[in-house]
């Protein structure tokens, strides 16, 4: 049982524990003062009628005295009169506890019951934000469509998500998904906005951020780190290998990059490439319409994680 369950309980609990004590006053107590008064009259005047009476009920002799005028005759008009009011306001008391617990018995079962049977609200657990494009192995580079993955928990309902920079506090698009639906795509254009450090080997800091009905769920941070694009354009006379970010050369980097094209008659290849400094590098070719550049490869060959590269042949 959970803790709201236990809440939920607690007041047919009560119920039925002030009942319990409410029975031990009644039956356990010294009575009232009017009632051991009278009775104690009583035993002076008629002792044998009560030496095996230990303990009177005001309800008791209330009906003793009642029903018998010689024993009536030994007190007074006020003692009865009190009698009778004590009883009365015994009664009324009686009632007024007995309500209470029955009230308090059936608002605590509604609520136990209620408890049990409410839909359990939508929970997001379990949050994983990584690229779709399998060369990243798991990371989340900003080169690539980004999936975010969750475990979900209670009733099914629509949610919304967006990515959240943790540092800048800027929100990508926000998705409506079905939570249960365990995950969706994000496209690099739905979150371009939020990305602030755009150097190479860095990262932004980000978490998705999940809404329902009732809740927000925050992810934990997840590193979302700037990819390099590695490019290789064919201008006929000649090819260029550069490095890019946001389609900007990145200065001063250096790097090895090798492309390979197949003529289109034979077998025959055109290797290009090699050590690159300052972020590009041009390679005269000769009668480049000879070659297939539908199907040349371009590899980056270091130095740097090759999980944040991606490759790109632009040709006419």
């Amino acid at each position: 049982m959970s803790m709201y369950d236990f809440f939920a309980s607690l007041p047919a609990l009560l119920g039925i524990l002030g009942f319990v004590i409410f029975q031990f006053i009644q039956q356990h107590g010294k009575g009232d003062s009017t009632t051991l008064k009278i009775v104690e009259l009583l035993r002076k005047e008629i002792p044998e009628r009560f030496e095996n009476n230990s303990k009177l009920s005001s309800k008791y002799l209330f009906d003793l005295l009642k029903d018998d005028n010689a024993l009536r005759s030994k007190i007074s008009d006020q003692d009865f009169s009190l009698l009778q009011q004590t009883l009365k306001q015994q009664h009324i008391s009686r009632l007024v506890v007995y309500s209470l617990c029955t009230v308090l018995f059936i608002v605590g079962a509604g609520l136990f019951t209620y408890q049990l049977s409410k839909p359990t609200p939508t929970a997001i657990e379990n949050v994983n934000i990584s690229s779709t494009n399998p060369l990243a192995e798991g990371l989340a580079v900003d080169l690539d469509n980004l999936v975010v993955q969750w475990v979900s928990t209670g009733e099914p309902e629509d949610i919304t998500i967006f990515l959240e920079n943790i540092d800048t506090k800027d929100r990508s698009s926000e998705l409506s998904v079905r939570s249960d639906t365990g995950s969706v795509e994000f496209m690099k254009a739905d979150y371009s906005n939020i990305l602030k450090d755009r150097e190479f080997l860095k990262w932004n800091r980000v978490r998705a951020v999940f809404q329902s009905k009732q809740e927000s769920f925050l992810s934990n941070e997840s590193k979302l780190f700037v990819g390099l694009k590695v490019i290789a354009i064919n201008f006929g006379e000649k090819v260029k290998i550069a490095a890019m970010i946001d389609n900007a050369l990145v200065q001063r980097y250096n790097f090895e990059a090798r492309l390979v094209a197949w003529k289109n008659s034979d077998l025959d290849t055109i290797s290009i490439g090699g050590s690159i400094t300052n972020g590009q590098q041009d390679y005269p070719i000769d009668n480049s319409n000879q070659y297939n550049w539908s199907s040349a490869k371009l590899a980056y060959l270091g130095p740097d994680d090759t999980r944040l590269i991606r490759t790109e042949i632009v040709y006419d």
